[in-house]
C-alpha cells in the first residue's frame, strides 16, 4: 500500500467516526464534499424555528481517536436571528459536546451574523 492509498483510509476512518458520532446523536446526514473535506447534517431543536446545521471541516492530520475539526453552526439564535459560529481545533470530545448541543460556548472561534 502507497502513502497516498494510506492517507486516503485515515480520511475515510475520519469520515465514518465523524458520521458514527453524529448518527448515534440523531443527526441526519445531508452531504459530503470530499473535495472540501466537508459534511453537513442537521436537526431539530426547539430554540431554533428552523433546523440547525453543522458542516465538519476535517482536515488532512485528523484520526479516529484524533479528530482536528473546523465546526461550521448555522441555526435561528432566538434573540439574534440567524447566525453562524466557528471553531477550530475542535477534538473528538468537543465535537460530542457541540453535537448535543450545537450552542455550546467552547471559547474558541468567532461568530457571524
Amino acid at each position: 500500500m502507497n502513502i497516498h492509498s494510506m492517507e486516503i483510509e485515515v480520511l475515510k476512518n475520519v469520515v465514518d467516526e465523524i458520521k458514527r458520532l453524529a448518527k448515534n446523536r440523531d443527526w441526519i446526514f445531508l452531504c459530503h464534499q470530499e473535495k472540501n473535506h466537508m459534511i453537513s447534517f442537521e436537526k431539530e431543536f426547539d430554540y431554533s424555528s428552523k433546523p440547525v446545521r453543522i458542516n465538519v471541516y476535517y482536515k488532512k492530520d485528523s484520526s479516529k481517536r484524533n479528530l482536528n475539526l473546523t465546526i461550521a453552526t448555522a441555526m435561528d439564535h432566538p434573540k439574534k436571528g440567524k447566525t453562524q459560529l466557528y471553531r477550530r481545533g475542535v477534538n473528538n470530545s468537543k465535537f460530542i459536546k457541540l453535537l448535543k448541543n450545537p450552542r455550546q460556548h467552547t471559547g474558541r472561534g468567532y461568530y457571524r451574523k
